[in-house]
């Protein structure tokens, strides 16, 4: 009996020291990855130069074109420029831009002007020559797609022209006539 006794004991022992074991050498592990994110350049855009018809005559109309040629009435006098803005993005990046804002009219006082006919286009150089044209709606997206790499003044960008026509009636009031013009870029 002694040496069953001492067979249990050992053998209690042993499987003390078994599970001990067991328990001990169960495997873990761990590994990292890191959470990444490129932030891009941030989006910007600029009006640099008005859309303007310069000198108007009543009863005829009158174009800007992109490439900054005038047609029409009064062709020469005052100052006559197609409208200009620069979009700042990421190079490489999806960049959608349009007009949000084209008036119908330009409004002096209570009198308005019909402007329409909008013909837009893109760039990297100004004036336009050459350059991408798109239609000029209100709310019609255009996908820059892989936007290029192209310095203005120290950003990467591109220039985005507007021209138009304006038509005067026979008996138009005199006047200076406005409206706003926007533009909007966003990544997509």
């Amino acid at each position: 009996m002694k040496t069953t006794i001492k067979i249990l004991a050992t053998l209690t022992v042993v499987l003390g020291f078994a599970m001990g074991a067991m328990a001990q050498s169960g495997h873990t592990d761990n590994a990292n990855i890191a959470g990444k994110a490129i932030v891009l350049q941030a989006m910007d855009v600029t009006g640099v130069t008005d859309l303007d018809f310069g000198w108007v005559s009543p009863g005829l109309a009158k174009t800007i074109n992109l490439e900054n040629v005038a047609t029409g009435g009064q062709v020469g006098e005052g100052t006559q420029t197609t409208g200009v803005f620069t979009v700042s993005a990421a190079p490489n990046s999806n960049v959608q831009v349009q007009f949000t804002t084209l008036p119908a009219n330009l409004a002096y006082l209570t009198n308005d002007l019909p402007i329409g006919t909008y013909t837009a286009g893109y760039h990297t150089a100004n004036p336009f020559s050459g350059g991408t044209t798109f239609t000029a709606a209100t709310g019609t997206q255009v996908s820059v797609g892989n936007f290029p790499t192209n310095d203005i003044s120290g950003s990467n960008g591109i220039y985005v022209f507007i021209g138009a026509t304006v038509t005067p009636g026979a008996t138009q009031a005199a006047g200076t006539y406005e409206a706003n013009i926007t533009l909007t870029a966003t990544y997509n």
